[in-house]
């Protein structure tokens, strides 16, 4: 088979490490795995493969069309030269498949994709890593508890939270335009990472597809215990470590709520948060360290193998990769209550969303539960070996039109 993954990363953040891992699994399974990307391929090992838009989340011309689709409110109607040229690589490799995952960003044009998509009845498997596939523009709805997309969108409440607007509303004609395209294809199978979403998956226009779960998985011999003594100490001295990791620190990734831990724990711990911009980093409370962001996949399983907690007071989220790379290196993980996050975390360490309290009980407890459980309970469910390959699954499934129902990891 012949697959095609298109994603707007490769090998940054969680949905571009899933799309290189899964890449990974098709080729070692006799397969052959092609990718499209628009950020992350610079210097890649992988550039024979992976087509690449652009090098650079920088670059002027990435900035420019982020400026665009913040002032107009529309994102997927612009690129249409460099989406022709994806679509003549892409017809080059000659597909048997085209997996979609993240294609908002406004970085590719979403009409012309789904055109070709629809015109060469090429089979379809998406990944939706959050609910935008089914918005008129938000990512995530749960906040304002809003439910306009199963009908229409209109008046959006969601327009200050990714993807950002700053003057126009044009979640109407969005999800429109995108009820349109989306469901023009006839041979689709959704693939959702967690319970959670697929539920609203099939509450949506959507609804008339296949959509199964198919949880992320993680590679296991990067996210691995680490011997780290020397650089813990550097870091925290004796203090026992608490860590917080994001993409992007806001308020739904509660930002917020690790400042009123902080404040609440005493002085046997410290507070770590990964992936702080610079201006957070030059406002940061005393009482909590900053470091940057990180691509370093290595450096990052360090930080984890550091910590004695990884805490994850999201708001909103899908089925976040970091819970399974923190207890992939045997680190006691807890989560509030919060879309898909609870899947992958042991029940006694779910928590109620803003109870910092309850967070803080758990801490104090220490509980019993060892490195070795933790990195155990990884073994058996999160590796990306075993997640990955009930996509060659549905990948045989889809071009032999059987029945996908069942089909989860």
């Amino acid at each position: 088979m012949n697959i095609v993954q298109i994603n707007i990363t490769y090998n940054i953040g969680s949905t571009g490490r899933i799309m290189k891992d899964l890449d990974e699994v098709i080729d070692t399974s006799g397969n052959h795995g092609y990718m499209v990307s628009a950020y992350g391929a610079s210097n890649s090992n992988a550039m024979s493969k992976l087509y690449s838009i652009n090098n650079s989340f920088s670059n002027t011309p990435a900035k420019i069309n982020l400026l665009v689709s913040r002032i107009t409110g529309t994102m997927g109607y612009r690129h249409k030269r460099e989406t022709q040229d994806v679509i003549k690589w892409i017809e080059s490799k000659k597909p048997d498949i085209v997996h979609l995952h993240n294609i908002h960003g406004d970085w590719i044009n979403l009409e012309i994709l789904f055109s070709f998509l629809q015109r060469k009845q090429i089979p379809v498997v998406w990944t939706l890593h959050d609910c935008w596939a089914f918005t008129g523009r938000c990512s995530h709805f749960e906040n304002c508890g809003c439910d306009k997309w199963k009908t229409g969108c209109y008046q959006c409440h969601n327009k200050k939270i990714y993807p950002v607007t700053y003057y126009f509303d044009r979640s109407s004609k969005m999800w429109a335009d995108k009820k349109k395209l989306f469901t023009s294809i006839n041979n689709l199978t959704i693939v959702t990472p967690s319970d959670w979403l697929g539920k609203y998956v099939k509450q949506s226009f959507l609804a008339n597809y296949p959509v199964i779960t198919i949880h992320n998985g993680i590679d296991l011999s990067t996210f691995q215990p680490r011997l780290t003594g020397d650089k813990k100490q550097k870091l925290v001295g004796t203090k026992k470590m608490i860590l917080g990791v994001a993409g992007m620190w806001t308020e739904r990734k509660g930002l917020f709520d690790f400042y009123r831990l902080a404040d609440l724990l005493g002085p046997d711990y410290q507070v770590v948060l990964v992936g702080l911009n610079s201006r957070q980093m030059e406002s940061l409370p005393a009482n909590i360290i900053g470091i940057s962001r990180t691509n370093s996949v290595i450096e990052l399983s360090e930080l984890y193998s550091m910590a004695d907690y990884y805490v994850n007071m999201t708001y909103l989220d899908n089925y976040p990769t970091t819970n399974l790379e923190a207890q992939a290196c045997g680190t006691p993980t807890i989560t509030y209550r919060t879309g898909g996050s609870p899947e992958s975390v042991d029940a006694d360490c779910i928590i109620d969303q803003g109870d910092v309290e309850a967070v803080l009980r758990i801490i104090q407890q220490d509980g019993k539960k060892t490195l070795e459980y933790y990195r155990g309970k990884a073994l058996d469910n999160f590796g990306a070996d075993k997640c990955f390959s009930s996509y060659l699954e549905l990948y045989k499934s889809v071009l032999n039109a059987d029945n996908t129902e069942g089909l989860r990891c």
